[in-house]
């Protein structure tokens, strides 16, 4: 529903491609099973391969953004995310992945330090993001990260690399990263995961 709000209010400037897979449930378990990882790899390299096409050198891509349709979010998150990239150091930028109606980070796989330490299921997450959480960092509430799991917004030109270690979103990051982008988590938007599997 935002991302319909989004192209409703923005003709001709928004546009959404849907891409269906199934990359968990029940036949693969763990979310970090190796079948998962593998195609999450696999439909993460197409989307790009399609984001590619579209590009047109007389009307240039503005913004990417890749969010999973079981997510819940507002159109205010993602307008949010989108203005940050209007800053220069910002590359890449994520919400936090909460589950719905907790206290509690979802993405603890994805969300990761430049440490390199994954993100905690409860607050503070990282020490990083605690120290974001005061507004005193710069930019303000945003916290540096390896990577992120979910719910990318990306500025063009993004590094033009893709995951070749079955790593998914946490390995197209990490490589970004090694080109020389950066990636940040705002401390103060959230999107939420329904359930726990």
């Amino acid at each position: 529903q935002g991302i319909q709000t989004l192209v409703a209010e923005h003709p001709g400037r928004v546009h959404a491609h849907r891409l269906t897979c199934n990359h968990g449930a029940p036949e693969y378990g763990s979310t970090e099973h190796p079948d998962r990882m593998r195609v999450l790899s696999i439909v993460w390299n197409a989307t790009l391969g399609v984001v590619d096409l579209m590009q047109d050198p007389h009307d240039p891509l503005e913004a990417f953004v890749w969010v999973e349709a079981d997510l819940y979010w507002t159109p205010e998150t993602l307008i949010a995310l989108l203005e940050h990239l209007e800053t220069p150091e910002v590359d890449v930028v994520s919400p936090m992945t909460m589950l719905k109606g907790e206290v509690a980070c979802y993405d603890i796989w994805g969300a990761r330090g430049v440490d390199g330490v994954r993100f905690g299921p409860f607050p503070p997450f990282h020490p990083d993001y605690a120290a974001a959480m005061t507004g005193l960092t710069s930019p303000p509430y945003l916290v540096e990260v390896g990577s992120v799991g979910s719910c990318l917004a990306i500025r063009p030109p993004y590094p033009d690399v893709r995951i070749t270690n079955d790593n998914a979103i946490v390995g197209w990051c990490q490589a970004a990263r090694a080109e020389g982008a950066r990636i940040w988590i705002d401390t103060r938007l959230r999107i939420d995961h329904p359930h726990a599997g």
